[in-house]
């Protein structure tokens, strides 16, 4: 599999010295790193159900693997202390550069309280967002999962907060920040492919049974409990007001989408009662009108049912499974890239990985098959 690990160049400067305070928004941190540096983490954890962790005593390899609501204050508030108490060797998050680069430009924007316009004509626009994801499909496909993080942004939250904070406490700190995940580009590029109508008939019982383990499965031992999470206080308040714009977008998504199936399951019953010698009384549509046998309505039913379906199973798989796969991959990559700069086999590699809940468990096995 390619390598998507990209140290941030930004962040590749020294540690601070512990001896000096380090001032971070009016905070003395002089005492917060140097108490998180020793004792080991195992002494002094930092208790999160959002956080599990992998141990390799023999590679000396530690990993905290922070499970995130995208945009949460709660989750945003475990980066924090996380990295703080852990001290680690790296912070690994999930982003590709392309990603945590023009999320940094909005924050200077923000910060600035100059955001950026762009006076392009539209058609201009559109032709560059063909080019950078490869198509009509997949740019549409872009634009409307980008639109949800817009409405987040103006409905007061903060969309990546959690990355964010794990920038500015790997730069605290002086520790690198790695971006593990794929470029987004080719992500929408495979998730427009498996969306496709070739690509969802082919959706296998395995792929769905995966899926379905993924959300249902019991959390490995030293994994999370995502229901748990989820339904926990602060996490579900946040939760509750970061999914009101995806739960209008995508309504309103499958409210088109039922439409068009709906449009051509009327039309292929008024054909098929035509040819049977029943013709419609005007071409109105009134399906009560047709005599349509009860099976094949439910059969049309049963059909957008099904390709509804196959549309969630090929999202998740593309969204969640293949980039649990890209993350452990990167998580590796990483460890073997500090150990390579270190030249030390010895010290404890200690890494923090943020990434979305879902792909916590996932990546956690991912790492104990490999181990």
């Amino acid at each position: 599999m390619a390598s998507f690990v990209v140290v941030h160049p930004l962040l590749r400067r020294p540690r601070p010295a512990l001896r000096e305070p380090c001032w971070h928004r009016g905070v003395c941190m002089k005492h917060q790193v140097a108490d998180a540096a020793e004792p080991p983490l195992e002494h002094q954890p930092y208790q999160s159900p959002a956080v599990a962790r992998f141990h390799d005593e023999q590679r000396k390899l530690d990993v905290y693997i922070v499970g995130t609501i995208h945009g949460s204050a709660t989750s945003a508030s475990d980066v924090r202390n996380m990295i703080r108490a852990s001290r680690p060797s790296c912070v690994l998050v999930e982003l590709c550069q392309d990603r945590l680069v023009q999320m940094m430009k909005r924050k200077a924007e923000e910060e600035s309280k100059s955001p950026h316009r762009d006076d392009r004509p539209w058609d201009e626009r559109l032709a560059k967002l063909r080019d950078k994801y490869g198509g009509t499909g997949p740019a549409a496909l872009a634009v409307g999962l980008t639109s949800i993080y817009t409405l987040q942004a103006r409905l007061g939250a903060r969309p990546g907060s959690e990355f964010l904070v794990a920038s500015e406490e790997a730069e605290l700190q002086g520790i690198p920040l790695v971006c593990g995940d794929a470029p987004a580009s080719a992500t929408i590029r495979n998730l427009y492919e498996s969306l496709r109508p070739r690509s969802l008939l082919r959706t296998s019982s395995q792929v769905a049974r995966r899926v379905l383990a993924t959300l249902f499965a019991r959390a490995p031992p030293n994994g999370v409990n995502v229901w748990r999470v989820l339904l926990s206080g602060a996490y579900l308040k946040d939760l509750v007001g970061l999914l009101a714009p995806a739960f209008l977008i995508s309504s309103l998504t499958l409210a088109i989408f039922n439409s068009l199936l709906e449009a051509a399951e009327q039309n292929a019953l008024v054909a098929l009662a035509s040819a049977g010698g029943q013709a419609p009384s005007g071409v109105s549509g009134d399906l009560a009108n047709l005599n349509i046998p009860e099976w094949l309505a439910d059969g049309m039913s049963l059909f957008s049912f099904l390709v509804l379906l196959a549309c969630t199973i090929r999202f998740f798989e593309e969204i969640v499974l293949r980039r649990d796969e890209v993350l452990q991959n990167s998580i590796r990559e990483a460890v073997e890239l500090r150990r390579k700069n270190a030249g030390d086999e010895q010290t404890t590699v200690v890494v923090v990985a943020v990434v979305g809940l879902l792909h916590v468990n996932g990546i956690l096995r991912g790492l104990e098959r490999n181990a």
